[in-house]
Parts: structure tokens; sequence; C-alpha cells
């Protein structure tokens, strides 16, 4: 069992428990650095369906959206000083 990833030791503390299946979580293909990622003390929901919920960052990008600090607005002003301005 040790040498298995997938191996949770359900008999472990609760926080054993819960960096258990961080790491689990971090085998997923979908966690990739940049894009998303698991923090070791990300937060974990479990679920009474046989999983878990694990708290993870997403990176979006706002290219070419209204976010984008990038783009200039027709009077000039970026995007990003219109949205403090909001703030």
């Amino acid at each position: 069992m040790k040498n298995d990833p997938t191996a949770i030791d359900t008999s472990a503390t609760t926080e054993e428990s819960r960096r258990a299946v961080v790491e689990l979580a971090r085998l997923d293909p979908r966690v990739r650095e940049g894009d998303l990622e698991i923090d070791d003390n990300a937060v974990v929901s479990w679920g009474c369906d046989n999983g878990a919920y694990v708290q993870a960052w997403l990176w979006l990008s706002f290219e070419g959206t209204a976010l984008d600090e990038d783009a200039e607005e027709s009077d000039g002003e970026t995007h990003d000083a219109a949205r403090r301005e909001t703030l």
C-alpha cells in the first residue's frame, strides 16, 4: 500500500488523509503547473459518494475580454484603470 500513490490509509488521522487526497488529486492529468494547481494546504471536502472536492487554483487569462489590461479603450484609458475607478 505504501508504494501505491492512489492508496489512502483510512485509519490515518484526518490531516494525513487530507494530504493523501491532495497528492492523489495532483495525479489527475488536468492538473498542470500554470493552468490548474493545487496548494499543499488545499481544502478537501469529503463527499458521501466515494470521492472528495479538492480546492485548486485555475489560471484565467483576460486576453480578449473586457478585463484585458493590455487593451486600449477608445479614449486611450486602459481597461485596468477604468476597472479600478469602479471599485
